[in-house]
C-alpha cells in the first residue's frame, strides 16, 4: 500500500491500486474487528475512487458504487442507521446507472427497505 501511495502521488496511474488495497485491507480489518482502522481505509478507498470517477466515471462509478455499498454495510454493522442508509442510497443511485449491476442495485434497495422497517 505504501509503496503504491508514494507512486500514486507521482502518476495518477496508480490511484485505482490504492482504491483497490485499501477495500480489500478495510474488509480484512473489519473482520477482525480492528474497526477504526477499517473505517479509515474505507473512507481512503472512497475518496481515491471519487477522484478517479471524476475523471472516467464510466470506468470507476461501480467501484466508488461498491465503496458505498461497503460503507453502509459496515455504518450498520456499527449500529449506525443513519450513515447506513445515506451510504447505502449513494450506492443504489451509482449501480442504478448501469444495467449490467442490476442486482446490486436490488439488494441495495432490500437493505434500504429492511433499514425503514426496522
Amino acid at each position: 500500500l505504501e509503496i503504491q501511495r508514494r507512486l500514486a502521488k507521482k502518476d495518477s496511474f496508480y490511484l485505482s491500486y490504492v482504491a483497490d488495497i485499501c477495500n480489500n485491507l478495510a474488509v480484512l480489518l473489519k473482520d477482525t474487528n480492528r474497526m477504526e482502522e477499517a473505517e479509515a481505509c474505507f473512507r481512503e478507498a472512497m475518496e481515491s475512487y471519487r477522484r478517479l470517477a471524476d475523471t472516467n466515471p464510466t470506468a470507476f462509478e461501480p467501484n466508488l458504487a461498491a465503496i458505498f455499498y461497503n460503507l453502509g454495510s459496515f455504518a450498520y454493522k456499527r449500529g449506525n442507521q443513519d450513515d447506513s442508509k445515506l451510504y447505502l442510497k449513494e450506492a443504489l443511485s451509482l449501480f442504478e446507472k448501469f444495467p449490467h449491476l442490476a442486482e446490486y442495485a436490488q439488494d441495495c434497495r432490500d437493505r434500504l427497505a429492511e433499514l425503514q422497517d426496522a
